[in-house]
């Protein structure tokens, strides 16, 4: 690694004090570490200067630029004036990079480049998604030039093109270049729509020589900072940004001999993506939008363009048939239409998968089982007030009672269950087990399976023999199976597709209660019901031997099942420990759950995606919940391989 290039890292700011905390730091604790880091706070009425002095007080690389609010423009300009570095970069202030995000990119650079641009991941709330650039290249200064014509809209595809990507912010940039840059750019002071566009093109217009990585670095784009809502009063405002954009971006494709259909093409994403902000269930607000964008010439005219020059026989159909599907008299039969038809088709699949396997009536039972799990989340809230009545009488003896500590011990015992058995499983499930047994060194690691579980429970017989006639579904079973496991033995029970990229032993949470869990950032918003929400997550529980939450739980699986025969959702499980919290049970054990703002999903969604070690970094003590179906995902330099090859 050569740190004798100072890199500029420019980070424009204004009312954004509830991530700073976090895009500050990910500057800060670079693995390069010859930065120039310039904070511009552009205004801010919040206290987001106070936080950035605070950071630029213990790390004298931060230099700040406070200045009056004059917009985004204006504020990155302020920043590429002081910057002192060989060469810059940007960070959004609700965005963050990995540490190894500038080592990359400078490692990255040639003789002959002027900026390298990189794939970058989406991030919401902790998901990922990887948009990756179209492929890895060098570009001449005669190719970059050429390529100003679709830079943003390639005809071929009929959207937002990916070969450099129409941000700052995915790229490094020599400080000449920028510099330069800055000049033209600075007469866009009045946009505040599509900045970056005009940004990424003139940078087209003055680079010597570019490459594009296809492959994301360490930069999270933050989706989940973004206005979901617009009133209608602000119709026309937003329209008039629109137009701010595309008249300046005009004037430069005039004056740099580009097709000016790069003009239109942003005039129309732009306000699609307003619109698209703007469109509610409310009839006026529709109207209102469409009866603007009828009398829009700009609009009508791009809209044109767009259906004459698109070459992509998907985008064409998608650009006729958009004001059929935006209208709110036709959306909801379309859609209806399309899930009916849709979900016959998976339906009769599976039943005729299962009929050659289990025989006709236990082929229909399960697929009950599968259409009650589609359709668990829309009817578990109108089932929960019915859940209640029936769950209130067995709770009720337990509610009075108060666990004596003394009579409950913590026992070192971890179960992980597979039901056909781990040397039958697949090795995902396996490199879940190992990385369980690695980060537990000092618990008893039990693997239970059909053979052995009745060992360890004492699980009432009718249920058994229901569930061994595909009556309760092995996903309701393993449910049973874990809250009586505990009961009888005490521990931790882990389910098989989760995946430790280091120690977190539950039962320390234990001390002072006799259940326990843990709450991520994505199971907040999984269940409500009255003024509770969610607080758990059932597949990583641990409780004291003969706990009472346990008990409880245990308690009504089997009475609720031998009164009604059924568990009547698929959230079952949810729906008791929903009951349970609103009554309080075991001292309000579950308002007392550990919690972490990570996202228990983020390696699950990224399995296919090339390795990057700046991921499971930013995830590495948080439990990751996998899925055990990974047959066809590709093993080379993918986030599946680095899983298995874990020891």
């Amino acid at each position: 690694m050569n740190n004798s290039l100072c890199v500029s890292v420019i980070v424009p700011v204004y009312n954004q004090e509830q991530y700073l905390k976090k895009s500050i730091p990910s500057i800060t604790n670079q693995t390069y570490s010859n930065l120039d880091i310039v904070i511009v706070d552009d205004g801010s009425t919040d206290s987001s200067f106070d936080i950035i002095n605070e950071y630029a007080k213990k790390d004298s690389r931060i230099q700040i630029v406070k200045k009056a609010n004059g917009g985004l423009v204006d504020a990155t300009l302020a920043g590429i004036e002081v910057a002192k570095g060989e060469l810059i970069c940007f960070l959004d202030p609700d965005d963050y990079i990995g540490k190894s995000y500038i080592v990359f990119f400078v490692e990255s650079m040639t003789d002959e480049c002027d900026f390298v641009s990189s794939g970058f991941y989406y991030e919401n709330k902790g998901k990922l998604v990887p948009y990756v650039l179209a492929e890895n290249r060098f570009y001449t200064q005669s190719e970059l030039r050429s390529h100003r014509d679709d830079f943003l809209c390639e005809q071929s595809i009929g959207q937002i093109s990916n070969r450099f990507f129409i941000s700052r912010w995915n790229k490094i940039y020599r400080t000449e270049l920028i510099k330069q840059v800055a000049k033209e750019f600075a007469t866009c002071k009045n946009v505040s729509l599509g900045e970056d566009t005009i940004f990424t093109y003139l940078m087209l217009c003055y680079a010597r020589g570019g490459k594009t990585i296809s492959q994301p670095n360490s930069y999270f784009y933050n989706i989940s900072n973004q206005n979901s809502m617009m009133k209608i009063g602000k119709i026309e405002s937003q329209r008039q940004k629109c137009e701010n954009a595309f008249k300046k971006f005009k004037v430069f494709t005039e004056k740099y001999k580009t097709d000016v259909f790069q003009a239109y093409a942003l005039y129309y994403m732009l306000l699609e993506s307003v619109l698209g902000h703007m469109r509610t269930s409310d009839n006026k607000q529709i109207k209102a939008c469409y009866s603007m964008t009828k009398k829009d010439t700009i609009y009508q005219t791009a809209k044109k363009m767009m259906k004459l020059r698109i070459t992509s026989p998907k985008a064409k159909l998608k650009l006729y048939v958009r004001k059929i599907i935006n209208s709110k008299t036709l959306r909801i039969p379309l859609k209806i239409v399309y899930s009916f038809f849709k979900n016959a088709f998976k339906y009769t699949v599976f039943l005729l998968r299962k009929i050659s396997k289990k025989g006709l009536v236990r082929a229909i039972r399960l697929l009950k089982f599968q259409i009650d799990r589609d359709r668990a989340f829309v009817e578990v809230n109108n089932v929960l007030p019915k859940l209640e009545k029936r769950i209130l009488p067995i709770l009720t003896p337990f509610l009075s009672s108060v666990n004596d500590l003394k009579d409950a011990p913590i026992e070192n015992n971890v179960f992980v269950f597979w039901w056909d058995g781990f040397e039958k499983a697949p090795e995902i499930v396996n490199a879940c087990l190992r990385s369980v047994k690695k980060h537990h060194p000092n618990c008893n690691v039990i693997t239970i399976d059909k053979d052995n579980y009745e060992q360890y429970t004492d699980i009432d017989s009718c249920v058994i023999k229901d569930f061994k006639k595909d009556k309760i579904s092995v996903q309701t079973f393993s449910d049973i199976l874990r809250f009586n496991l505990l009961k009888n033995n005490g521990g931790i029970w882990i389910d098989s597709t989760i995946f430790f990229l280091s120690e977190f032993n539950l039962l320390n949470d234990l001390q002072n209660k006799t259940f326990a869990s843990l709450e991520f950032s994505t199971s907040r918003d999984f269940l409500k019901y009255g003024d509770e929400e969610c607080s758990w997550s059932g597949f990583f529980i641990a409780s004291r031997k003969n706990g009472l939450f346990v008990r409880a739980v245990d308690e009504i699986f089997k009475q609720y099942y031998l009164k009604y025969k059924t568990y009547s959702t698929y959230f079952f499980i949810d729906s008791v420990l929903m009951i349970c919290k609103k009554h309080g049970l075991d001292d309000h054990v579950l308002n007392k759950t550990l919690s972490t703002s990570d996202n228990m999903f983020t390696l699950s969604w990224l399995l296919d995606q090339p390795y990057n070690r700046d991921v499971t970094d930013s995830i590495v003590s948080t439990p990751q919940k996998l899925r055990w179906n990974c047959e066809n995902i590709s093993k080379e330099n993918t986030f599946y391989e680095w899983i298995l090859s874990r020891e």
